[in-house]
């Protein structure tokens, strides 16, 4: 017999442990689930805007779902959305309804006529189901899903829209000759032009400004919908205890923030290798990943659109992957872009960037 909890965060937490034994799932720690599943999120102030389902065979966490109401986006957009996503099934069609099922019943309970996903939360965090590349092992904020998830959906009456990929950088085989281009050098040239390395101190003030260029800067993308620094505080607070100098830049025009690229070292290897675990051995593994990690995430880059088409974001990328070779670097993970998105694609021809995996989102009516 297969039961459902609802806002159950150990059984929530334990469900791809349980599920996913031989595939390169990453789970963050408990503490950051919980919290980004708690009233401490801005998005759920309220409280009343979202809900999260466990399913449980024979004793055993064996499925997952979370469901959110984003009101702003809806109005924005003219839509009538609820959103899922963590969802996270064993390839049972019966856990899978159990789970969809819940959540669509939560939607209409709130009086929406349209239910989309994988959505965790925003279109500006981890989205979308994978449809292959199941063998490569994924970044920091990029979603990893099994095989099988697509065709569960399907069967479920949900039809997929709004494709997009992943893309890895072989950082040593990038060539710098493509930054070398005369409106990039016109940038480095002038003095009106900063360049910004965002280090241990100057958070604050790194996150007033990033979120300015980052809702300037994606404000005509599909979905988008602009946050606030609180918002952006609250998603950027773990990226920034792993920060490492240098990796995350922001341009200044006269002073004014106009363009940002915020790369991290890829924690992934490290929470796979704990187990998305805080005990002993995490010290440990924390150490060694401190002086041999070699992988390294952008996470996003945005640039205010009246300075579009001037190669800002190719000067400050050029920085970015120049001190990434410095520092010892080799693997470059970027995290999803649209297929409508063709300039952020042509940067990934730049930088000779292979597609790790081909996603979808998935809708139904209901």
């Amino acid at each position: 017999m297969i039961t459902l909890k609802e806002k159950d965060i150990d059984s929530f937490f334990d469900v791809p442990f349980n599920i996913y034994q031989d595939n390169h799932f990453v789970s963050l720690f408990k503490d950051d689930v919980k919290r980004f599943l708690s009233t401490t999120n801005p998005l759920f102030k309220n409280g009343d805007n979202f809900t999260y389902f466990t399913a449980i065979e024979n004793d055993i966490p064996v499925g997952r779902i979370m469901v959110l109401a984003h009101h702003d986006s809806n109005i924005r957009h003219n839509l009538n959305w609820a959103y899922f996503g963590y969802f996270d099934c064993a390839n049972n069609p019966e856990v899978a309804k159990l789970l969809i099922d819940s959540a669509i019943q939560w939607a209409k309970t709130k009086g929406h006529t349209e239910i989309v996903g994988n959505v965790n939360f925003t279109f500006m965090q981890q989205i979308g189901v994978m449809l292959d590349g199941f063998e490569n092992f994924p970044y920091s904020d990029q979603v990893y899903t099994p095989p099988y998830l697509p065709d569960l959906l399907k069967e479920l009456g949900f039809e997929s829209f709004f494709p997009m990929v992943t893309s890895e950088a072989d950082i040593g085989k990038i060539n710098m000759s493509n930054f070398e281009k005369d409106k990039i050098l016109q940038i480095e040239n002038n003095p009106e032009y900063t360049f910004k390395e965002v280090g241990y101190f100057g958070i604050k003030k790194f996150m007033e400004d990033g979120c300015q260029v980052l809702n300037e800067g994606f404000d005509q993308n599909p979905f988008f919908t602009p946050i606030t620094v609180e918002e952006f505080e609250f998603q950027a607070k773990d990226l920034m205890l792993v920060l490492d100098p240098g990796l995350t830049i922001i341009t200044y025009h006269n002073n004014r923030p106009v363009g940002v690229i915020i790369c991290i070292p890829d924690l992934n290897p490290l929470l796979h290798a704990v187990k998305s675990n805080m005990g002993l051995i995490f010290l440990f593994k924390f150490i060694w990943f401190k002086f041999f990690n070699k992988r390294a995430v952008i996470i996003f880059y945005s640039v205010t659109p009246e300075f579009h088409g001037q190669g800002i974001n190719q000067a400050i990328l050029k920085k970015v992957i120049t001190n990434l070779k410095k520092k010892g670097y080799e693997k470059l993970g970027i995290t999803w872009i649209a297929d409508v998105n063709k300039s952020s694609l042509r940067q990934m021809e730049i930088l000779s960037a292979k597609t790790l995996h081909h996603l979808c989102l998935f809708k139904k009516k209901i």
